[in-house]
């Protein structure tokens, strides 16, 4: 029993004896030379890098590149005229002068009427004649309006059909006083500020109007409604889509 008991005792107090017999200084083992990689020269600097360029140039992305490859692009509520002015107040001034043309003819046909009526008439021509030419400077104003908003809207002009129809009233009104004024002494030359009056009123309602929808839109900027169409995968396999963006 004592040899049996002594045997564990002299394993554990010789177990050590390996680890000790071995070298206690760490293995050197030799370093590896590195050779450093060659040096390689900076590239030239750009415009856009160098330090008098300002900070505008380098970090803000010209709006081609920045809209680039967008199916719906950033900019189409931008705040800029959308038409150049020349253009457009010529297409105007064209569209004015036949919807004028044009709305005069109903009214016109009512006192040529009036005018060449005979003993058959029975006494109405006088009536008739006021008649034309209510409805000759209603159709005055409201045609040189309906020109001017589809000329400009050609040019993609936002101006509005009311400030124009009011503006061609008061437009008609006054060319009607110049046309008076000129008829005794001019016939041939009342003819001018008749139907240029409606046409110019019209006009700078027109302009007006279109300059109001741009300021408004310009400052309502934020309220523009923004949408873009998404579709996406539900977790069961389904499939979800719908319109996302600022209402």
């Amino acid at each position: 029993m004592p040899t049996a008991r002594l045997a564990p005792l002299l394993f554990c107090l010789l177990l050590p004896l390996p680890g000790l017999a071995q070298n206690a200084a760490p293995l050197e083992q030799p370093v590896p030379n590195v050779t450093p990689p060659p040096l390689v020269p900076a590239p030239p600097e750009s415009p856009a890098d160098s330090p008098q360029a300002a900070p505008s140039d380098s970090l803000e992305p010209s709006p081609e590149d920045a809209s680039r490859g967008e199916i719906i692009r950033r900019d189409w509520y931008a705040g800029t005229d959308p038409s150049p002015t020349a253009p457009r107040l010529l297409l105007e001034l064209v569209g004015g002068s036949v919807g004028a043309s044009v709305g005069i003819i109903p009214g016109g046909l009512l006192i040529f009427s009036a005018i060449l009526c005979d003993d058959a008439c029975n006494g109405g021509e006088d009536s008739r004649a006021i008649l034309g030419l209510g409805l000759g400077l209603a159709g005055l104003a409201g045609g040189a309006a309906l020109g001017i908003t589809g000329a400009g809207s050609l040019l993609h002009g936002e101006g509005e059909y009311w400030p124009t129809a009011g503006g061609a009233a008061i437009g008609t009104l006054i060319g009607s006083l110049l046309a008076l004024g000129l008829a005794s002494s001019a016939d041939e030359l009342a003819v001018i500020p008749f139907i240029a009056g409606p046409v110019v009123g019209g006009m700078i309602g027109y302009e007006l109007s279109h300059s109001r929808a741009l300021a408004r839109r310009q400052r309502d900027r934020a309220l523009t409604p923004m949408v873009i169409p998404v579709a996406t995968v539900t977790p069961h396999g389904g499939v979800l889509g719908g319109l996302a963006g600022r209402f």
